[in-house]
């Protein structure tokens, strides 16, 4: 059995976990940071600074081991060597404690780390898995995360799917886009539109087209989720594909209608077109699919 006591002040290791899960966020979540997740009712910074409490917790516990000079596993009973366990009840106890939120918040987000019962039982995803009043855990899924997989879970399960993520990324990426090109001083004109209609009422929906001095950048904007199994990646990459190919379409939509859309888009003619996939992680930057190149937004 392993005690800790809560004590006043702000602990340094603690804070250096919570500016490394923090350092996700400004990476690869800023577009939707702030956003309440609605069958949760908190957002991701939230969620962040009670996982590190979390995690917090139990890397002290890991230090409690470090005492062993036997950590071989040669028997079932020698995982016991090491914590495998936590009372839900003093989990949460140590949350409202330490934490200044409401308590439904912190017990709604420890609820979605909990591995359903009828789901295969997956770690990284689910940290915790349930037995009557325990919860079991190994350490090196909390210890160690990959927090970009378990925040787009996360967010996922909050009720923000990833096509409502790929509208706050777009939004954001307009805007700072605007923001970095107005500051270094380029000439440049970006589409206040996105959807094009023609005479003939033909109509393409394009995320960004943004008209410099000698080029057109014409882009698609695709949110994806971190990629951890082959199947994730294999999602990831048929969606960037789909981006490709309809990045295509539009951009030769767009040059054979240039003059119905001069007020919106200005002078193209003779300027080079370069055509874009972005995304949010840099995973799959620099391949290139159906012949547009792929670049992340980070």
């Amino acid at each position: 059995i392993i005690t800790f006591e809560l004590t006043k002040g702000f602990n340094k290791d603690e804070l250096s976990i919570f500016a490394n899960n923090e350092s996700h966020i400004l990476a690869h979540y800023r577009f939707v940071t702030q956003e309440v997740l609605p069958k949760l009712q908190l957002n991701v910074e939230e969620m962040v600074y009670i996982w590190s409490s979390i995690q917090f917790l139990f890397k002290e516990v890991v230090k409690s081991s470090y005492e062993l000079t036997d950590d071989s596993i040669n028997t079932f009973k020698d995982f016991y060597k090491f914590p495998i366990k936590i009372n839900i009840s003093n989990l949460k106890s140590y949350l409202y404690s330490k934490l200044n939120f409401e308590r439904i918040k912190i017990d709604n987000f420890l609820s979605i780390l909990i591995n359903p019962e009828n789901e295969r039982i997956n770690f990284w995803k689910y940290p915790f898995y349930k037995d009557n009043s325990f919860l079991l855990f190994p350490l090196i899924t909390i210890t160690s995360p990959l927090l970009p997989y378990l925040l787009d879970h996360w967010i996922d399960i909050g009720g923000i799917n990833l096509d409502t993520r790929g509208d706050y990324f777009e939004e954001f990426v307009k805007k700072e886009l605007f923001i970095e090109l107005q500051d270094k001083n380029y000439e440049f004109l970006i589409s206040p539109i996105s959807t094009f209609t023609n005479i003939n009422e033909e109509s393409e929906e394009i995320d960004l087209v943004i008209n410099f001095k000698a080029i057109v950048l014409i882009a698609e904007i695709k949110c994806i989720k971190y990629p951890l199994d082959i199947r994730d990646k294999s999602n990831a990459v048929k969606r960037l594909t789909e981006g490709a190919e309809q990045v295509n379409r539009k951009a030769k939509f767009l040059i054979e209608n240039a003059s119905q859309f001069k007020k919106d888009i200005g002078e193209i003619s003779g300027k080079e077109i370069v055509k874009l996939v972005l995304t949010n992680f840099p995973i799959f930057t620099g391949l290139v699919l159906s012949s547009v190149p792929i670049a992340d937004y980070a």
